[in-house]
């Protein structure tokens, strides 16, 4: 699979100053098939893995300034939506991790997700900021800024349709049943979760991304 498109420069929308497209470590020099990009703002950097396979069309949107962007090796599967409108944001997609029409929105300054290796997202929805601002009538103090990235470890597979909200922390191997709401920190490894909000269910569990049958049929 060629990772370019056919025509020989960049046509990706980019106003600013100092923003780079990298592949690996050099600027692209033309377009990457099925991957679309607007920025918007200044010294802002994406960076490509050569290795990474989009078979569908997936989109990065930056509107602000000192963001970054960095996708890891491997076959995405799916689709994914990236939008960053804020300032010093960052968000990681780590190698082999797949997606099916996963977005991923970044609203607040110094905030972004970081999403480790071998993971899988099914219909995924994170929202690593609010939107809008909630505000104490008698104080006027903001309530709902977010405390840090949104992170999922490494082999963690999110199941259909769930949220993951500001502050949502999973460590390695987290399994997050159907149309779950994680809104907190889990700290413990090997654990099923689930509901809304998720509560673990079950210890020492882990994930494959074969079939049920085909892993038996791996493992004989």
């Amino acid at each position: 699979m060629h990772l370019f498109r056919k025509r020989s420069h960049i046509s990706y929308p980019i106003k600013g100053d100092n923003n780079q497209i990298l592949l690996d470590n050099a600027d692209i020099t033309r377009d990457i098939r099925r991957l679309r990009i607007m920025i918007n703002g200044n010294n802002n950097t994406i960076i490509i893995s050569s290795k990474a396979i989009f078979k569908h069309t997936s989109n990065i949107h930056i509107t602000g300034n000192n963001n970054f962007i960095q996708i890891g090796d491997g076959d995405i599967g799916g689709v994914f939506y990236i939008f960053i409108h804020g300032d010093r944001c960052q968000c990681i997609w780590g190698d082999n991790t797949t997606a099916v029409h996963t977005n991923i929105i970044i609203g607040e300054d110094d905030s972004g997700c970081i999403i480790g290796n071998d993971c899988m997202l099914a219909n995924a929805d994170i929202r690593a900021s609010d939107g809008h601002t909630i505000i104490d009538t008698e104080t006027g103090k903001v309530l709902n800024r977010s405390k840090g990235f949104i992170t999922i470890g490494n082999n963690c597979w999110i199941g259909q349709n769930c949220i993951l909200t500001k502050n949502a922390r999973l460590p390695d191997n987290t399994i997050v049943g159907a149309m779950s709401l994680v809104t907190k920190e889990f700290t413990a490894t090997n654990t099923l979760i689930a509901g809304a909000p998720a509560q673990i269910l079950r210890y020492g569990v882990k994930c494959s991304k074969l079939s049920p049958s085909n892993y038996l049929k791996s493992i004989e």
